[in-house]
């Protein structure tokens, strides 16, 4: 299995994925390698707890007020918006 950098959800029919669109982050289903869009669907991590997508050469951000929303943002060392902490259950 190839490694795409995909953030993906298994659901029970189909895996959705986390992907760029301009400065928002939307949720949708998952490219396959070779289909046009994988790219958009692209992360790595930047620093510890910050994700990077490549596309945008942004960074994944979560607004500080409800209705929380993620969205892409110049990246910053220093915002705590910018950090994300992931458990293993």
């Amino acid at each position: 299995m190839k490694r795409t950098k995909q953030i993906v959800h298994i659901g029970l029919w189909t895996e959705f994925c986390l992907t760029g669109r301009g400065d928002s982050v939307v949720y949708e289903k998952c490219k396959r390698e070779g289909e046009s869009g994988l790219k958009s669907q692209q992360w790595s991590r930047k620093s510890p707890g910050v994700l990077y997508h490549k596309g945008s050469k942004k960074c994944l951000q979560v607004s500080k007020k409800a209705p929380y929303r993620l969205g892409l943002r110049k990246c910053s060392e220093t915002k705590d918006s910018q950090r994300f902490h992931f458990e293993v259950l």
